[in-house]
C-alpha cells in the first residue's frame, strides 16, 4: 500500500490518496467437465471448463490440437462448447486453455461417440 498526500489546489485542504498494488495471479482451474465422457450418436453435447485469473485470461478452445471456432451444429464460448447432433467425427479431445501474464492452465476432455456411422 502507498500512501500519497497531496494539496488540492482549490483549497487548503490536504488529500490523501491510497494506492494499493495490483496482484497477478496464473489462471486456477474452477468447474470443468469430466476428463472422459461418452455420448451416443444424435446427442447435445456440452463440455465446460472455467478458471479464475488476475488479469483476466484469455480463453482458447482446441480439438485434437486445432483451435475451435463456432458453426452450424457447434457453438464456442469461453467456458462452453456446445455440440448438437454428434455423430462420431465429433470424437476426440478437446482442451479449453486459459492464459495470461502470469501463466497457464489447460484442460482435455476425450469424448467418445458411440453409435452408428
Amino acid at each position: 500500500m502507498q500512501r500519497v498526500l497531496n494539496q488540492s489546489p482549490s483549497s487548503e485542504k490536504l488529500i490523501e490518496q491510497i494506492f494499493l498494488p495490483t496482484v497477478a495471479a496464473p489462471p486456477v482451474l474452477g468447474h470443468v467437465s469430466p476428463s472422459f465422457l461418452v455420448h451416443k450418436d444424435g446427442d447435445t453435447v456440452e463440455l465446460f471448463c472455467d478458471a479464475t485469473a488476475t488479469p483476466e485470461p484469455l480463453v482458447t478452445w482446441r480439438k485434437d490440437n486445432r483451435e475451435m471456432t463456432s458453426s452450424a451444429r457447434v457453438r464456442v464460448t469461453p467456458t462452453r462448447v456446445e455440440i448438437r447432433d454428434v455423430d462420431r467425427m465429433d470424437g476426440g479431445a478437446y482442451t479449453c486453455t486459459f492464459r495470461n501474464v502470469v501463466g497457464h492452465v489447460s484442460h482435455t476432455i476425450k469424448l467418445v461417440i458411440e453409435g452408428q456411422s
